[in-house]
Order: C-alpha cells, then sequence, then structure tokens
C-alpha cells in the first residue's frame, strides 16, 4: 500500500499510460515522478556511504532511482531512503522507506553506443506502509497559533 502526501496545488501525481509495451507483472501502479532522493547504506565491502540520486518512477511495492554511484550498489542490498517532496515557502515534506536493491540497470541516455555514467537502482519497499510523513516546518503554522490566541486574550 502506498501513501503519499498531497498538498494541494503542489504535489499532484496523475497515472500516466504505461511507461513501455511490456507486460507489467506490478501489482501497483507505476508513477513517473522525478523527485530528490537520499539514500544511506553499506557496500560490499562494509563502508557506509550517503548517495543524491533522482527518483525516476514509484509504485506502492517500490520505486527506480538513477544514481551516480554505480559502485556502490549491489542486488539484495538494504537501503534507507527519504524522498523530498516539493514544497513551498510554508512547507517542506520528506518520505522515508527501508527497501532492498532487487536490479540494476545499465543507463544509455544519448540514444548511441556510449553509456552513460548514470545507472538505474529497482528498490523493493521492505513493509506495507513504507512511508510516513517525517517534516513539516510548523514555524510559521506556530505564529500563525500565537496571534490567534494573543487576538483572544
Amino acid at each position: 500500500m502506498l501513501y503519499v502526501l498531497v498538498l494541494p496545488g503542489v504535489v499532484e501525481i496523475k497515472l500516466k499510460e504505461k511507461m513501455n509495451n511490456k507486460p507489467e507483472r506490478r501489482n501497483f501502479a507505476r508513477f513517473p515522478v522525478e523527485f530528490a532522493l537520499e539514500v544511506f547504506a553499506e557496500d560490499v565491502a562494509g563502508n557506509k556511504y550517503k548517495d543524491r540520486a533522482v527518483l525516476k518512477n514509484i509504485s506502492g511495492e517500490g520505486a527506480m532511482f538513477m544514481s551516480k554511484l554505480a559502485g556502490k550498489y549491489f542486488p539484495g542490498q538494504l537501503l534507507e531512503t527519504k524522498i523530498y517532496l516539493p514544497g513551498t515557502d510554508d512547507v517542506k515534506a520528506l518520505m522515508r522507506a527501508k527497501a532492498t536493491v532487487i536490479r540494476i540497470d545499465a543507463s544509455n541516455n544519448s540514444g548511441s553506443d556510449e553509456k552513460s555514467e548514470e545507472i538505474g537502482i529497482a528498490i523493493r519497499f521492505d513493509s506495507d506502509n513504507p512511508f510516513c510523513r517525517h517534516q513539516i516546518l510548523w514555524h510559521d503554522c506556530r505564529k500563525d497559533e500565537s496571534r490567534r490566541l494573543s487576538l483572544h486574550a
């Protein structure tokens, strides 16, 4: 199950046509997005690292993101992710999820035989409810509440 924080006029994810004509094996619809993503993990040698990447699509079970750290990822690897939702000056939000790498795809954005530096990382979320609202900046809300309370005093 996928829970998405929808901020009216800020974040609206719409279902688009299938991304290709291949048979769909997913249990949930896949939504194309371009959100900033941070990944926290350990490489094969056990060294911890943080990657800043771009989320390319998401579904109720998993997601695909693009990374320039090709040598850091491997199938079966456990990840902690932070997906940053577009915000406004008043609201900033992100979603956290634990996930497992299920596939690594070489990327070729140019259409030629030349390989891109980026790779696609397919992940599966490790729980039924991987997302929770993490951070909303309440400073403006608190100011408004203080003003409202002082008017009624």
